[in-house]
């Protein structure tokens, strides 16, 4: 008899079990939301000793020679900054200490704050790549630091807004005020000029900006695959006063008369079953459900007739 109870409340707690799996397995993900569009900025100054550049970002490029630069610094008694200029052979031209940014703590504290200043990258060397440094210490002697990388160019192909589509490549160009005429080139995989088009004037030659640029590539009857645009800047429109900078970028362009080839939808999440449920599309979580409910069905049948069984005793 107890054998027999014991049978009733495994065969009963298995099918208990069996049942909420399947539920919970079926139940719709929650997800946490905030009604509306909110942008909530919240500033966190760090709770170590650090400092931290948020601007310029590493790899930036500006074509405007004001550049914005934002540090953030905890637990520290002294910042300073330093602006170095590289010149085109890779060397640092000059390093320059900003001595009027820098944070000094009062006696025997230490600052958590945010610094920002605005420099005209034309009164320290002009064109090129610049590293700007900020270094923190502390009265224990500690020294940290942190350093960016970034550009000052007078054009700028911006890389994730490069569109091909329809026989057409069409992309954003920034310039700097200097700039007065652009003649673009597309290259292809070996290096060799298989499109130009020269003489696009700039519309903001006296400040500076942002042009889109459309080019019809399917007029130059490019074949199908990857090239390269490269754009040529002048600061004077009949080109006398010689390049004042270049960009390039890469894209993948498809002929008009490229086979078509139809998307493949992807396959569905199937286990090697063999050729017949194979080609039922049974997936996994078909198969999970359906062994659990399975297994509760033939539970609860169990149930019932050892129930019986014992009555009939």
């Amino acid at each position: 008899m107890h054998i027999q109870k014991k049978q009733l409340l495994g065969f009963g707690g298995l099918a208990l079990v069996a049942g909420i799996t399947a539920v919970a397995y079926n139940l719709p993900t929650s997800a946490t939301s905030v009604g509306g569009n909110v942008d909530v900025v919240v500033q966190v100054y760090g709770t170590n000793f650090e400092t931290k550049i948020e601007k310029p970002l590493d790899g930036d490029k500006y074509t405007e020679s004001v550049v914005t630069f934002r540090e953030m610094h905890s637990k520290a008694e002294n910042v300073k900054y330093y602006l170095t200029h590289y010149g085109e052979d890779g060397a640092p031209n000059t390093t320059y200490e900003l001595t009027d940014y820098e944070v000094i703590a009062p006696e025997h504290e230490l600052v958590d704050g945010v610094t920002q200043f605005d420099l005209d990258l034309n009164s320290y060397g002009g064109w090129g790549r610049y590293k700007f440094t900020s270094v923190i210490t502390s009265s224990e002697g500690r020294v940290a630091e942190d350093y960016t990388n970034f550009s000052f160019v007078s054009i700028n192909i911006v890389e994730d807004k490069v569109e091909v589509q329809d026989g057409k490549i069409r992309f954003t160009t920034d310039y700097a005020a200097t700039v007065k005429i652009i003649d673009y080139e597309i290259y292809d995989n070996d290096g060799k000029v298989v499109a130009t088009i020269p003489g696009y004037v700039t519309k903001k030659p006296e400040t500076g900006g942002s042009d889109i640029i459309v080019i019809n590539v399917e007029d130059f009857g490019l074949k199908t695959g990857n090239y390269i645009v490269k754009a040529i800047a002048y600061d004077t429109t009949d080109r006398s006063g010689g390049i004042v900078g270049t960009d390039t970028v890469k894209f993948y362009y498809t002929a008009p008369d490229a086979p078509n080839v139809p998307d493949t939808p992807d396959a569905p999440n199937v286990p090697d079953t063999g050729a017949l449920l194979s080609a039922l599309n049974i997936s996994k979580s078909d198969f999970l459900i359906t062994g659990v409910l399975g297994f509760t069905i033939i539970s609860i049948i169990a149930l019932f007739v050892i129930r019986r069984a014992n009555k009939r005793k």
